[in-house]
C-alpha cells in the first residue's frame, strides 16, 4: 500500500509541475539535509514499542518545491520530499519517508482560505509500515503585520501495513495565535487543539487535547540565527482500552524542545536541535521518557 501511494505521489509531481512548467511568477527550490541523531529510547510510538535502547543514527533529506502564484489573490504550493535515517546497531527501526504537500490558498479582503492536501509513506526496516492521507482546510488572519490567527480543520487516513487493527479516521480541530516583535525577529505563539481517532480495532479510539507555546528569536552573528523554544502538553483518553486495577488508559505527553539554526550564507546552514519528552501512562508500555539531539547540515536553493 504504502509504495502504491509513493507512485501515484511521484506521478502526481510530476504531472503538475509539466502543467505549470511554462507559467509565470513560478518559483522552484530544492533543500538537502545530513547529519546525526541521536535517541536516548527508541520507540515506535504509533505502535506502542518502546525499548530500553539508545542508538545513533545518520539522518538525510532530499526536497524539491515550487510556489506558483497566477495573480495576487491565488497561491498554489507543491512539494516532494525524502528522508532516511539508518541506525547504528538497531536496524529494525530504520525508517524510510516519502512526502507529497499539495496546497492552494486564496486571499479574500481580511483573511486567507485554504487546502492543503498530505500523503505520506513510511517503510520500517525495509518493509511497508504506514499510508497516511489527510486534507486540511485552514482560515488565517494577519493583523497589522503584527498579529495572525490561524484555524484549521484536519482529517486524516491512517493504514498500517501489518496492523490493521491501528487503521483509524482521525479529526483533528486545532488554532494558533502568533505576535510578531521587531519586525518578525521575534515572535511568542500559543496553540490549542481538540483530537479524535476512530481506530478499526476500537481498543485503540481515543480523545486528545493539546496545548502548545513557541518563543522564537532571531539575530545577527557572523551570520544569521533563529533560536526556537517549543513547549507542548497532551492529554489522551482511550474509549476502550481498559488496564487492570486502573480503568481506562489515560496517557499524558510532557514536551520541551531547543533548537538554533545559524546561516553561513543563503545556501548553507546548520541547526542543532534537542528534544525530551516525557510520557506519563497507567499503560506501563507507554510510560517512559526519551530525548533526541540532532545536528544537521542544509544547503538550499530557491
Amino acid at each position: 500500500m504504502c509504495r502504491t501511494y509513493s507512485k501515484l505521489a511521484a506521478i502526481s509531481f510530476t504531472l503538475f509541475f509539466s502543467t505549470i512548467s511554462q507559467a509565470n511568477e513560478v518559483k522552484f527550490n530544492v533543500s538537502v539535509n545530513a547529519g546525526l541523531l541521536n535517541d536516548s529510547r527508541l520507540t515506535i510510538a504509533e505502535l506502542d514499542q518502546v525499548s530500553n535502547q539508545a542508538d545513533v543514527a545518520l539522518s538525510s533529506g532530499v526536497k524539491a518545491g515550487m510556489n506558483w502564484q497566477p495573480n495576487a489573490d491565488w497561491n498554489v504550493k507543491l512539494s516532494y520530499g525524502l528522508d532516511q535515517k539508518n541506525y547504528q546497531d538497531f536496524d529494525e527501526y530504520d525508517l524510510f519517508t516519502q512526502q507529497l504537500n499539495m496546497g492552494v490558498e486564496r486571499k479574500f479582503s481580511g483573511f486567507n482560505l485554504g487546502v492543503n492536501y498530505l500523503n505520506v509513506s513510511a517503510d520500517l526496516d525495509g518493509q511497508d509500515f504506514l499510508a497516511l492521507n489527510q486534507v486540511s482546510v485552514y482560515w488565517s488572519n494577519l493583523i497589522n503585520n503584527r498579529y495572525f490567527f490561524r484555524v484549521a480543520t484536519d482529517i486524516t487516513d491512517k493504514e498500517f501495513a501489518l496492523f490493521s487493527g491501528r487503521n483509524a479516521d482521525n479529526l483533528n480541530i486545532n488554532g494558533q495565535a502568533f505576535v510578531f516583535f521587531d519586525n518578525a525577529e521575534r515572535f511568542v505563539m500559543l496553540g490549542v487543539g481538540q483530537e479524535w481517532e476512530d481506530s478499526q480495532n476500537a481498543l485503540y479510539q481515543y480523545e486528545q487535547q493539546h496545548i502548545q507555546a513557541n518563543f522564537s528569536q532571531k539575530w545577527q552573528w557572523f551570520g544569521a540565527n533563529q533560536v526556537q523554544l517549543k513547549l507542548q502538553a497532551k492529554q489522551r483518553d482511550y474509549d476502550q482500552f481498559t488496564i487492570q486495577e486502573s480503568g481506562l488508559r489515560e496517557d499524558t505527553l510532557y514536551s520541551v524542545g531547543v533548537n538554533w539554526q545559524h546561516d553561513f550564507n543563503p545556501e548553507w546552514s546548520i541547526k542543532t536541535d534537542i528534544s525530551y519528552k516525557d510520557n506519563q501512562s497507567n499503560f506501563t508500555v507507554a510510560d517512559y521518557d526519551e530525548t533526541l539531539t540532532s545536528v544537521m547540515l542544509h544547503y538550499s536553493y530557491r
